[in-house]
C-alpha cells in the first residue's frame, strides 16, 4: 500500500502534529507500507521524517496557501492508495480535498 501524509509542517519545533505523523509513518514503514510525505516547509528544513519527503514551501501566512501544493497534488495524487491529511483549517486540507 502506498500512503501519502499531507501536513502543514514537518518542522520538529512545531511539535504535536509533526511528532505524531513521524511516529505513524515509522510504524507504517516497519509494516512494509510505502510512505511519502508532502508539507509546506522550506526545502532546506532539517527533519527526521522517514521516507521520501516533498517540501513545497515556504508559503505565506498561517493558512499556508501555495500553488506549488496544488500542482504537486494534481501530478502525484493518483500514485497513492491512501491519503492522510493531518491538521485542520489550513490550506493543505482544502487543496487535498479539492
Amino acid at each position: 500500500m502506498k500512503i501519502l501524509h499531507v501536513l502543514r509542517s514537518i518542522d520538529p519545533s512545531s511539535g504535536g502534529t509533526y511528532e505524531g505523523v513521524r511516529c505513524l509513518a515509522t510504524s507504517q514503514l516497519a509494516m512494509g507500507q510505502t510512505i511519502e510525505t508532502v508539507a509546506l516547509d522550506r526545502p532546506d528544513l532539517h527533519h527526521a521524517m522517514p521516507g521520501p519527503v516533498h517540501l513545497l514551501g515556504p508559503c505565506a501566512g498561517n493558512y499556508g496557501r501555495t500553488a506549488a501544493l496544488d500542482h504537486w497534488l494534481e501530478k502525484n495524487l493518483t500514485r497513492f492508495s491512501v491519503v492522510l491529511v493531518h491538521g485542520l483549517w489550513q490550506y493543505h486540507g482544502f487543496a487535498t480535498r479539492r
